[in-house]
C-alpha cells in the first residue's frame, strides 16, 4: 500500500504500531486487527476483505499515473505473447517426454517380445 501511495505521489500520514501489542484504537479501526488501514473520505477501511482491497481502492480512485498499462498496449501485447510462446514451449516439452517415455517402453516391450522362450 505504500508503495502505491508513493507511486501516486498521494500525500498521506503514516501511524506505526507494535504487531504485538496492537493499541485499542488500532484494533478499533480494524477490529482482527490485520493491517494495513486507510481513512478514505471519513471511512476506515482495513485491509481484511480481499489483500489488495486499499490498493484497488487506491487505483479506481486516482487514475493517474496508473500502475498497470492498459489491455491494448504494446508492453501488454508483448507480455502476452511472451506468456503464450511460454506455455507453447512448456507444452512442447511435456508432449516431447511424453513420446520419449512411450517410445522407451515400446522399444523395451519388444525387444523383450522378439527374445524366443
Amino acid at each position: 500500500m505504500q508503495l502505491t501511495l508513493e507511486e501516486k505521489m498521494i500525500p498521506y500520514k503514516m501511524n506505526l504500531i507494535n504487531l504485538n501489542d496492537k493499541p485499542q484504537w488500532f484494533l478499533e479501526l480494524s477490529p482482527e486487527g490485520k493491517v494495513h488501514v486507510i481513512k478514505f473520505d471519513d471511512k476506515w477501511i482495513p485491509n481484511s476483505v480481499t489483500p489488495d482491497v486499499i490498493v484497488d481502492l487506491i487505483e479506481e480512485n486516482f487514475i493517474d499515473p496508473p500502475l498497470s498499462p492498459p489491455l491494448r498496449s504494446p508492453l501488454c501485447m508483448h507480455l502476452s505473447l511472451f506468456l503464450f510462446l511460454k506455455i507453447c514451449a512448456c507444452l512442447y516439452v511435456c508432449i516431447f517426454g511424453l513420446y520419449v517415455c512411450i517410445l522407451g517402453y515400446v522399444k523395451v516391450w519388444l525387444l523383450f517380445q522378439s527374445i524366443p522362450n
